[in-house]
């Protein structure tokens, strides 16, 4: 072989390297830790998932996760809408006046091949449903982003209650009041729209914090006061009628750039669910859709906050409500083409105060917050030994 053709061969040989380092996602410490300490039925589990995913050319890692030992249906609980429920509230949207919204960030970022809204701290911090209500951390993980964008502030206080590491609203008066659902499932739409048409203002974390099945009844939710965190308006992202429809991947790289964070659900089969995604760690989770093995009982629906996109991934950064122990301290990416991600995605426009006036030049990229939500402390292997007799010499 002579020089030029061995430096060929060796280029793509380190090409074709970097390729497959990229492909096969490399577990971190936290997890790597984990598993040496979990139950044989655990390390059982998640080695039969790495083979199907082997076998079935997927791109991402499963892990030992926070979610790993809990049931699916308390940890999901998107309610997919029926058609006259969906027809219902399209008909509520259409027959309001209609609002031209302008992009709150630069125009030109709804055309960049990767945006993360941590970058321009537009996303508060990961949490962690009681129940199966994901549907109202993903609407309120939308709301949130929006705040940030209508009420953004080149810095932030450590004490100011609406910067990004202290802006955390109620998921359980959404819960107990809003109608839209319960600890079984429930929808976005249906908590955009009870917020909008009764212009009920949004509580804080600290006075109605998330108790699940033991939450308050709505009359027993402590009043807000001293904010103004009211929804002035949402809609649907897909332009249709059908209530199965998905939005096109640019209309909701559209919509993040107008309103922020956009809540969005996706679809699995329990096998699927229970094998992979309660057990993602790290790459693009790229599960096609299959109707043939989807039905009512078999079927899995889940809701998220998409809070960025990569094109040379293809796929959507999301924000989950299982806390920091799951995928990349919480978030993970999920294929454009996955699982019909965007069924029921809409955004969510906050009530505008005055006071801040909107320029989408002031947004630029800064060092990613660190939250202490989001922070995981590494385990410590347990190496269990056969003590050692000790000799006694005379």
């Amino acid at each position: 072989m002579n020089k030029r053709k061995k430096q060929i061969f060796l280029l793509t040989g380190f090409f074709l390297l970097a390729v497959c380092s990229q492909a096969q996602p490399v577990l971190s410490e936290y997890f790597k830790n984990r598993e040496v300490n979990a139950t044989l039925q655990i390390r059982n589990l998640l080695s039969n998932s790495r083979t199907q995913i082997k076998q079935r050319n997927l791109g991402f890692e499963v892990a030992f996760t926070s979610v790993t030992n809990r049931r699916a249906d308390s940890i999901t609980g998107y309610k997919m809408l029926s058609k006259a429920e969906y027809k219902k509230l399209r008909d509520l949207r259409k027959a309001r006046p209609k609002i031209i919204y302008k992009p709150k960030l630069s125009p030109a970022l709804a055309n960049v091949s990767k945006l993360d809204l941590r970058d321009f701290h537009l996303v508060t911090p990961v949490r962690n449903q009681q129940c199966g209500n994901c549907w109202t951390y993903s609407s309120m993980g939308a709301f949130e982003s929006n705040y940030l964008l209508k009420h953004y502030k080149d810095n932030y206080t450590d004490t100011d209650p609406n910067s990004p590491a202290n802006l955390n609203l109620a998921e359980q008066q959404m819960l107990s009041c809003s109608g839209a659902g319960d600890c079984v499932g429930g929808w976005m739409s249906g908590v955009f729209n009870w917020l909008e048409t009764t212009k009920t203002n949004i509580t804080r974390e600290t006075d109605n914090p998330d108790n699940g099945w033991n939450g308050p009844a709505c009359g027993n939710i402590v009043a807000a006061s001293g904010n103004d965190y009211r929804v002035s308006d949402w809609d649907f992202i897909a332009d249709s009628d059908d209530n199965w429809a998905l939005p096109t991947v640019q209309q909701i790289k559209d919509a993040m750039v107008m309103h922020g964070a956009v809540t969005a659900a996706f679809i699995a089969s329990s096998a699927d669910f229970d094998a992979f995604f309660k057990n993602y760690a790290d790459g693009v989770y790229n599960l096609p859709y299959n109707s043939n093995f989807c039905n009512t009982i078999s079927c899995i629906f889940h809701a998220i906050t998409i809070v960025g996109w990569d094109d040379s991934k293809q796929a959507w950064l999301i924000k989950n409500s299982w806390g920091a122990g799951w995928g990349n301290n919480g978030y993970g990416w999920m294929g454009y083409n996955s699982s019909m991600i965007g069924l029921g995605a809409s955004w969510v426009e906050s009530a505008t105060d005055s006071r801040f006036i909107i320029d989408p030049s002031r947004f630029k990229i800064k060092p990613k917050m660190v939250f202490k939500d989001e922070i995981l402390t590494i385990p410590k292997i347990q190496i269990n030994r056969t003590p050692v007799k000790p000799v006694i010499r005379n």
